[in-house]
């Protein structure tokens, strides 16, 4: 089920603009119960370190070839908290077990959120 971003947290106002990232990445399928657990643990810990991450869907992609592609698109209230974020996550120790089970970076992009509809 699809969870909306907050509009608003404390410390901004409803007119400021939001990041969206999508980090693109895979692993291996075998590696998947695992992985989600890892995941968990790390997208809770990113959280704890940057109250600007508002929220974070995680997508599977089907793959034929023994590995699963995944997506996670993160809301970000500024992109500067996102590329500050992006530069020191691996000093996480939960982020970096995670970063463990994956096996190729598909990259990752950062936009400006205009619309919602």
């Amino acid at each position: 089920m699809f969870t909306d971003f907050p509009s608003t947290t404390p410390t901004e106002s409803a007119t400021a603009p939001r990041t969206l990232e999508i980090a693109r990445f895979t692993t291996r399928r075998d590696d998947e119960p695992a992985f989600l657990a890892s995941h968990a643990a790390a997208i809770a810990a990113v959280r704890a370190a940057f109250p600007a991450l508002l929220s974070v869907t995680t997508v599977r992609f089907a793959t034929d070839d023994g590995r699963t592609t995944w997506a996670d698109v993160a809301v970000w209230s500024s992109p500067e908290e996102a590329e500050r974020a992006a530069a020191t996550c691996m000093s996480i120790p939960e982020f970096a077990a995670c970063a463990h089970f994956m096996e190729s970076d598909l990259g990752v992009d950062h936009g400006e959120i205009v619309a919602r509809h």
